[in-house]
């Protein structure tokens, strides 16, 4: 999504015949929109899609009370009065949700104990408390808080935690991404960018790649709310390199170079990412509305 990345082992072109100590690696072919966007490919040690048994878990206990009814009512969420425990995937809870995006909140006290994936959609974790890393078969995100992580959709990962973590989950149904204003037509990113490319925490590679991790090999899924588990054939994490653009990282928010403006400026100034019907805005330290008379409070507004 920022920019294209290779780790590891890769062969000189996707396609072909590609062996890493004597053996055929098998290719997996990560990509957003179908064939029509930015893709990874990863290169296997064994076939990543076998799986030994399947398991439905049903719906996600933090989306079953979403669901209300009755008319609509002006609400006022007292979020800090959520209760914590849990891992990060299933401490959560959804506050809101449309077709674009659901906003989830979860406070989560222990790792992930198994492998999670989001098929919903592309999942913006913002740090409110916590540190820890992020594990994938493309390597490990460190983040710490007031850091932004990107998960892509559908990609295996496990959150591992120092200690409790106050996470706020915008679930994108289409793909997050950088706005495309903060691009030039090749796809750098601007100058006029309120960040640049050195600020995004990209996936280290361990020593002796992924399957160092020790990965687990149950994957809990998430689609249309509902959850099923996969008892994996093999390490989900015996990749020996990938080449792409899919992949997962973190911002620190603090890194996000602010505009301000004499009088007031529309919040969308403050655009950090966006997806189809949606956009994340920061509110990060700045130089408030300074002319004479201006009113530095945001106005009521309906958008």
């Amino acid at each position: 999504m920022i920019h294209r990345l290779t780790r590891g082992l890769i062969p000189k072109k996707p396609h072909t015949v590609f062996e890493v100590d004597g053996r055929l690696t098998f290719e997996h072919c990560f990509t957003r929109m179908g064939f029509e966007s930015i893709y990874t490919v990863m290169w296997h040690r064994e076939p990543p899609h076998w799986v030994e048994s399947e398991e439905d878990l049903g719906r996600h206990p933090g989306w079953a009370e979403a669901g209300t009814t009755g008319p609509l009512r002006r609400s006022h969420y007292l979020s800090d009065r959520q209760g914590a425990g849990g891992s990060p995937f299933l401490a959560r809870r959804l506050l809101f949700t449309n077709p674009d995006i659901g906003v989830w909140l979860g406070r989560a006290t222990e790792s992930e104990p198994t492998l999670v994936a989001n098929a919903d959609g592309d999942e913006l974790v913002f740090v409110h408390e916590g540190s820890g890393r992020v594990e994938s078969a493309l390597g490990v995100v460190p983040f710490a808080a007031k850091d932004y992580v990107y998960v892509p959709q559908s990609l295996p990962h496990r959150w591992l935690l120092d200690g409790p973590a106050l996470l706020l989950t915008v679930e994108g149904r289409s793909p997050v991404r950088v706005p495309k204003q903060y691009r030039v037509p090749e796809g750098q990113l601007s100058m006029y960018a309120p960040y640049t490319h050195h600020d995004f925490v990209e996936p280290q590679w361990p020593d002796g790649g992924p399957e160092s991790l020790d990965a687990p090999r149950r994957l809990i899924v998430q689609s249309g709310g509902m959850l099923s588990a996969f008892e994996l054939s093999h390490d989900p994490f015996d990749v020996v390199g990938w080449d792409g653009q899919v992949w997962p990282f973190a911002f620190p928010i603090l890194a996000f170079q602010p505009k301000t403006g004499a009088v007031h400026l529309p919040p969308t100034i403050h655009t950090t990412f966006a997806g189809d019907g949606y956009v994340v805005c920061s509110f990060v330290p700045r130089v408030v509305d300074f002319a004479d008379g201006a009113i530095p409070c945001p106005y009521p507004h309906s958008s």
